[in-house]
């Protein structure tokens, strides 16, 4: 909502009904939906981010806070704002700008696609999308979260380069052929399963009915909706997918500043952590390269640890971290199963300094609207 409102898209005014979580929404460049009604006297709607604060709010004697409206991913109202910008915004996402990533010191370039998807015969209609990264190593599919370390550039973009273009929709191309067939072969093994234990029902349904004239009646009468279920189970997995589109494109500049130091610092401390984490029986991959958001996955028996690992030259109580968008995000989505491993006095050796379980809650407070949070020394110290 505020980068909405800071393109002039919408206003945004923090309200006084509650200390956080309630906001006075005003439409600006298109009409909210009616699951948004503004007021006819002051131009606003009241929102809650959240249902838990607005109950929180009601419980605590604030009788305003009933009308708002809960605006939080999940909601329907939610995707149906999201939606209606979308549409508003096509224009400009397929001209494409320029975007920086502090996160990575080379180039690249980012190219969006979408195929309409029809299922059932058209019952339902989709869109399936992808995000494709186009640098000197070539194109490949990359995770919608890498959008969470980007921000705006202070120049404009020229035109997306034919070649690398071509390359993304190349790559963008065979994920769709790919993510058809799986979808074909998923659906016709569930089709084969149901159809197999359908049609062991008439038998099922029948055999302790006495009369045989009876059985026979009741048997025949089930296999007939059988197989008409069947059908209708035929036509329900039926998928129809339509040609690739490309709507939009960014050009990204690589914004990190390299540092010797830290390059060792996380060297060290991974070597740190695999070696802990496997001295307590957990079996570790390092995933580090494959954007997923943290560095290494663990697991032991049905358990599983998302591991973050940040190393420190000196001191983590002095120097503080630095967890970028896309981590963040990972974490909140990952809950208790993210884990932020620091390894402090890397110049040393490395040792380990904590082990922080759901970084995502344990320091809520702290995150704003940034594509990366820097939890300070003092924080990690209290939070220990």
């Amino acid at each position: 909502m505020r980068r909405l409102a800071e393109a002039g898209l919408l206003a945004i005014d923090q309200s006084a009904v509650a200390d956080k979580g309630f906001w006075y929404l005003a439409p600006r460049a298109i009409s909210f939906p009616k699951g948004l009604p503004v007021e006819e006297e002051t131009g606003t709607v009241l929102v809650s981010t959240s249902g838990q604060t607005k109950t929180e709010a009601i419980n605590s004697g604030i009788v305003r806070a009933s009308a708002a409206v809960t605006l939080g991913p999940g909601e329907p109202v939610f995707g149906e704002l999201v939606e209606d910008f979308g549409d508003h915004l096509r224009p400009y996402l397929y001209q494409g700008g320029l975007l920086v990533d502090s996160t990575t010191v080379t180039d690249y370039e980012l190219h969006l696609f979408e195929a309409k998807v029809v299922e059932g015969g058209g019952r339902r209609k989709t869109a399936w999308s992808y995000l494709i990264r186009v640098d000197e190593t070539g194109a490949r599919l990359v995770a919608w979260e890498t959008l969470s370390n980007l921000e705006p550039g202070t120049r404009t973009a020229d035109r997306p380069h034919p070649a690398l273009m071509s390359e993304a929709e190349q790559v963008a191309q065979q994920a769709l052929w790919d993510d058809r067939d799986n979808h074909t072969l998923a659906m016709g093994e569930w089709i084969a399963a149901a159809r197999n234990n359908l049609r062991r029902l008439p038998n099922d349904l029948s055999d302790d009915i006495p009369s045989r004239e009876q059985r026979q009646t009741t048997r025949s009468r089930i296999e007939q909706a059988i197989e008409t279920r069947i059908a209708d189970l035929d036509e329900a997995v039926k998928i129809v997918v339509g040609d690739l589109s490309r709507i939009g494109w960014a050009r990204v500049q690589g914004a990190a500043e390299t540092n010797p130091e830290e390059k060792n610092s996380e060297e060290i401390a991974m070597r740190l952590v695999v070696d802990l984490l496997t001295a307590e029986g957990w079996r570790v991959s390092d995933v580090h390269t494959e954007g997923r958001g943290y560095d290494c996955h663990a697991r032991r028996g049905h358990q599983q640890r998302c591991v973050e690992i940040k190393g420190i030259w000196d001191k983590a109580s002095s120097r503080g971290v630095t967890l970028t968008g896309n981590e963040m995000v990972r974490a909140g989505l990952l809950g208790d199963d993210y884990w932020l491993f620091i390894v402090d006095r890397c110049s040393e050796g490395g040792v380990l300094y904590h082990a922080y379980q759901n970084p995502a809650a344990l320091f809520a407070d702290l995150t704003r609207d940034i594509t990366s949070l820097h939890i300070k020394g003092s924080d990690l110290e209290g939070a220990k």
